[in-house]
């Protein structure tokens, strides 16, 4: 992660932009009265979906029970 100060930020923004998309960077801007944080929304995006699946009872336990299951028990759905 990449700290700027909120005028460094504002000075590089276009390039704290391109940095943050473009590379899946996270930057950290300080302010007075707090910080922020900036990320591409990709990056966001990967971020919710796991704390939603988290979030669900059980599921950690399934995903690591698929992790865990050879391709050969596999079977395969066709669901429309």
């Amino acid at each position: 992660m990449t700290n700027f100060d909120a005028t460094q930020a504002h000075d590089k923004f276009f390039d704290l932009l391109k940095d943050v998309t473009e590379r899946n960077e996270i930057a950290k801007i300080v302010g007075k009265t707090g910080n922020a944080i900036i990320m591409s929304e990709d990056e966001y995006n990967s971020i919710s979906e796991t704390l939603y699946l988290m979030g669900i009872p059980g599921m950690w336990k399934s995903i690591i029970e698929g992790i865990n299951t050879p391709i050969s028990e596999c079977v395969e759905i066709n669901e429309i």
